[in-house]
């Protein structure tokens, strides 16, 4: 048996070290990458939309947690979302376009964007994007908050914007 052991772990040893050093190779635990190693990334955010006012063609760019079709209640399409914004907003400042970051549960966070055309011209506007929290009132968005400086991680935030946020997993 003693005979037996020591042959075990001159045999043993070399194998397990180097299994050990190819684990670490491949998670990134020293030395470099070999050509043989794939990399593979995926991304599981939903595309938010943004849809502009006039007839051009809208465009959709990745966003958290979009989503258009809602089990039930109002619903979350782009343009729905544009028309209880502007509702929402009561500006003078034209909202041209808003695009969807989360829309589930009854709540819907979009960011309005306003009209830029006179941005830097001579006696121009230039206007911040502004953050909108809707609710759905009987199958209608209703308007629940907005402002640029909002947070769902405030603590001092109202017990309707926190029941959003946490409706919209933000929090």
């Amino acid at each position: 048996m003693r005979k037996f052991l020591p042959t075990i772990t001159i045999v043993l040893l070399p194998v397990v070290a180097a299994a050990t050093f190819l684990a670490c190779e491949g998670s990134g635990g020293g030395g470099s990458q070999s050509a043989g190693t794939t990399v593979t990334t995926v991304t599981t955010e939903a595309p938010s939309t943004t849809v502009v006012a006039d007839d051009t063609v809208p465009t959709t760019t990745p966003g958290p947690d979009a989503s258009d079709t809602p089990a039930e209640g109002a619903a979350c399409d782009s343009d729905t979302l544009l028309t209880a914004t502007r509702a929402a907003l009561q500006t003078d400042i034209e909202i041209v376009s808003v695009t969807v970051e989360q829309c589930r549960n009854g709540y819907a966070r979009v960011i309005a964007n306003p009209d830029q055309s006179t941005c830097g011209q001579p006696n121009g506007s230039c206007y911040e994007n502004e953050q909108v929290f809707l609710s759905d009132t009987d199958g209608q968005w209703a308007f629940l908050d907005a402002g640029t400086g909002i947070a769902c991680s405030d603590t001092d935030i109202s017990a309707q914007l926190l029941t959003a946020c946490e409706a919209l997993g933000l929090r």
